[in-house]
């Protein structure tokens, strides 16, 4: 079927269910909240329908009460009696009155009607576009998960009627599917990292967001066997093959890179690269930006390809991530409702990785705060869970990284900023073997 059949078909419509909704709101004025609720002006198929809707609404705040008489009234001082039919048709809406019981059925009959007819409208209007060739396809694509939002939320019942609760073996299901970090106080502190959730790192550039990322990369993907993919960002992905070495062996980077390792070390490279190379990571490199609808594109194929529940995705840079016609602030919020939407929808964690403003001058913790995060948009909001690293002896500004020796490590904290209770996680920061691990109480 193509486009050109549409053209002499009638919309979905229900012109008698209309009639029902409008009658039982003229006898029955307690309908009157009750239709409210569900439908709306736009709502109506026929255009008449629309305006005694309107008029009902009106003459009813006005009076207090709203009937034949005063309906009538009320259409003649708009000017639209004879436009509706007149008073005849006005009187017939009572007769064909089902019941006003099931008003609450027929105003569904409505509604159903309308989302059909505007499914129609949002799919012609991108076939239009499709057709004209002057939009990029990320842009229609952006445009129709838009309106495809827009859709969902009007479907949705006007009122909560599910009773809350979860038989137990769905509950212990929920639980079970709980992907932890390799971190215990973290654990402890999020209970982890459950389905559907967005979780963000932030950190000043430098500060380790990537050996953090890689840690929990490592620990579902090689420890726990899930299936990972991992959006990296600013480096190759030989130099991230290397840095997982590195942490995996506790080996420094340079070392490995100059083959400067002893005997004991090439038996524990090898063994890590066994590891890694047996772990489904899938892995994209971010060149400069990547489209958020690609970026979603990419994790349901990886998805198809293991034939497994996705462990969790990895974003090194939200920054980076982009969203057609939206710019700034706008752009990350409408990138982090999308990812949530789509982690929800396909039952995975998001883990996003963000920039933090260095500290302003005169500030008097140099401890980044959730208002720092780079263009933050309603990360507050939006994302469920926030933990900001920090790393007392490091200087976003310095032009050498004067790290601590490899065996002593070097003091860190993660901040819990949102999702958890507001405590400080001590941690050690090893930076030549970028790794992270957690500070142990003497």
């Amino acid at each position: 079927m193509n486009a050109d059949s549409f053209s002499n078909k009638i919309p979905p419509q229900s012109l008698e269910a209309e009639q029902v909704v409008l009658g039982a709101m003229l006898t029955e004025n307690k309908c009157i909240s009750e239709v409210q609720k569900i439908l709306s002006d736009g709502s109506f198929y026929s255009d008449s329908h629309r305006k005694m809707f309107l008029a009902i609404i009106d003459a009813f705040k006005k009076n207090g009460s709203v009937d034949l008489i005063i309906l009538s009234d009320e259409l003649k001082q708009r000017k639209q009696l004879d436009q509706v039919g007149g008073a005849a048709y006005i009187a017939s809406l009572v007769d064909n009155l089902a019941s006003a019981v099931l008003v609450g059925h027929h105003a569904g009959i409505v509604k159903r009607k309308d989302i059909l007819r505007q499914t129609i409208i949002a799919c012609l209007e991108l076939a239009a576009l499709a057709y004209e060739e002057r939009e990029s396809s990320e842009m229609i694509f952006a445009k129709w998960q838009s309106s495809l939002s827009e859709l969902l939320k009007q479907s949705a019942p006007a009122e909560a009627t599910q009773k809350l609760g979860m038989p137990l073996g769905e509950m212990r299901s929920y639980f079970a599917s709980c992907r932890e970090t390799p971190f215990e106080s973290l654990n402890n502190a999020y209970g982890g990292f459950f389905p559907g959730e967005l979780i963000v790192c932030g950190a000043c550039p430098g500060t380790g967001k990537s050996a953090m990322a890689h840690a929990i990369m490592r620990h579902l993907s090689i420890q726990e066997g899930w299936p990972v993919f991992y959006f990296g960002a600013e480096m190759t992905a030989q130099k991230i093959y290397v840095r997982q070495l590195a942490a995996l062996c506790k080996i420094p980077e340079n070392d490995i890179k100059r083959g400067r390792t002893s005997g004991k070390q090439a038996e524990s490279l090898l063994d890590a690269e066994q590891k890694i190379n047996a772990a489904l990571i899938g892995e994209h490199i971010i060149k400069d930006k990547i489209n958020a609808i690609d970026l979603m594109s990419r994790v349901r194929k990886f998805a198809d390809e293991t034939g497994k529940e996705i462990g969790l995705v990895i974003v090194e840079n939200l920054q980076q991530i982009t969203w057609p016609g939206k710019k700034d602030k706008d752009e990350i919020d409408a990138v982090l409702s999308a990812l949530r939407a789509f982690g929800i929808e396909m039952k995975i964690p998001i883990y996003l990785s963000s920039q933090i403003k260095r500290p302003d001058a005169g500030k008097e913790s140099e401890r980044p705060t959730l208002d720092e995060l780079k263009g933050s948009g309603n990360i507050e909001e939006i994302a469920d869970k926030v933990f900001l690293l920090y790393r007392p002896g490091y200087r976003p500004q310095a032009q050498t990284k004067n790290y601590a020796s490899t065996s002593e490590g070097e003091e860190a904290e993660a901040i819990i900023a949102k999702g958890g209770p507001p405590i400080i996680l001590p941690f050690k920061f090893f930076g030549p073997c970028l790794y992270w691990e957690e500070a142990r109480e003497a």
